[in-house]
């Protein structure tokens, strides 16, 4: 059964507070603290230095994020008592993951809030080479530092934000599938999803600005967004044809971030179920988030093939089934909302 977070806070100076947060939640005694090279040095190592005086703890960076391996690596997880993933959407996949392996529990401390992948229950790995999200585990508890956020560079803020944005056409798509009884539709989910999106709309030029109110709107939002996941057992509620048409351009390596290539999903998207994509579009042009396929250094040849591509990214039904997209249909398409 899903569950929220036991906790969920965000406060300036967290990782001189989160051994005293962590406490009461009665653990065990054994710390392993996952990161990265860079994640290591802004937060990593610090919360490392705090936790390591009530704890024994470990911390260890370069875990891949390969299925396979990190099924082996799950080995080395055993002896501890719990997990903390410290750093962006990789890391987190690595650890829920590992924590879904060992059934130990596991705390998100993000160091940026780039998508909704801080809480939910899904993790994107690799699976001999392909991308694909399998069923991992939510995080006990959400421990973030605003002073560790606010420091983070603007775009990955704002890829949180169009993250969120593209749940508009992920439940449109989910309508779609649930009227042509190709899937079963909760109006609970659904109106959680929504929810985030717009309290991220509302709160755009807090988010914009950094400050305290708008870093924890979104990262708010974002943990609605992937407890709207968790609830329903699928990404259903959060990712539709935007996020196919994201994950074939990251098949061809394209440089964008997720949010950043799920927001210009969401203005085709948007178009193709008839929707008011102009406004989708004014909402990520209000946030600075990219509209066009220059904007995130990919050719209007890429951005074609990764829309002829998006139907066959995975079975679930949305509105491209009610298309036969080829490259010619595609090139209008994408010409028509100003993509390329």
């Amino acid at each position: 059964m899903a569950t929220l977070p036991a906790i969920i806070d965000i406060e300036k100076n967290m990782i001189k507070k989160a051994g005293d947060i962590i406490r009461p939640m009665n653990l065990g005694n054994k710390c392993l603290i996952v990161t990265g090279v860079n994640t290591k040095k802004i937060a990593g190592q610090k919360l490392y230095n705090e936790l390591k005086k009530e704890y024994e703890t470990d911390i260890i960076i370069g875990v891949s994020n390969e299925k396979k391996e990190l099924e082996s690596f799950a080995k080395n997880v055993e002896p501890y008592n719990f997990l903390v993933g410290v750093g962006g959407g990789k890391i987190m996949d690595i650890t829920k993951y590992s924590a879904h392996l060992t059934g130990k529990p596991w705390i998100s401390f993000p160091t940026v809030l780039s998508h909704d992948g801080i809480v939910s229950s899904r993790a994107s790995l690799s699976d001999n080479g392909t991308k694909t999200s399998i069923n991992a585990k939510e995080p006990r508890a959400i421990l973030a530092d605003y002073d560790i956020l606010k420091e983070a560079p603007i775009r990955w803020m704002i890829s949180g934000a169009a993250d969120l944005i593209s749940n508009y056409s992920a439940v449109e798509d989910w309508r779609l599938a649930s009227s042509a009884e190709q899937e079963k539709y909760s109006e609970l989910c659904a109106g959680l999803s929504l929810t985030a999106a717009n309290a991220c709309v509302a709160d755009m030029k807090d988010i914009i600005r950094k400050n305290y109110n708008g870093v924890r709107t979104l990262l708010e939002a974002l943990v609605l967004s992937g407890f709207a996941m968790n609830l329903f057992g699928s990404s259903r509620p959060a990712s539709g044809s935007e996020h196919n048409f994201a994950h074939a351009l990251e098949m061809m390596n394209a440089p964008g971030l997720h949010g950043e290539q799920c927001g210009i999903g969401t203005i085709i998207s948007s178009y193709l179920q008839k929707k008011n994509w102009v406004k989708i579009k004014e909402h990520l042009k209000n946030f600075g988030a990219p509209t066009k396929a220059s904007d995130i250094k990919i050719t209007d040849e890429q951005a074609i093939e990764a829309l002829v591509q998006a139907p066959k990214i995975r079975t679930r039904y949305t509105i491209l089934d009610r298309y036969d997209i080829d490259r010619k249909m595609a090139k209008q398409i994408l010409e028509t909302v100003g993509v390329i």
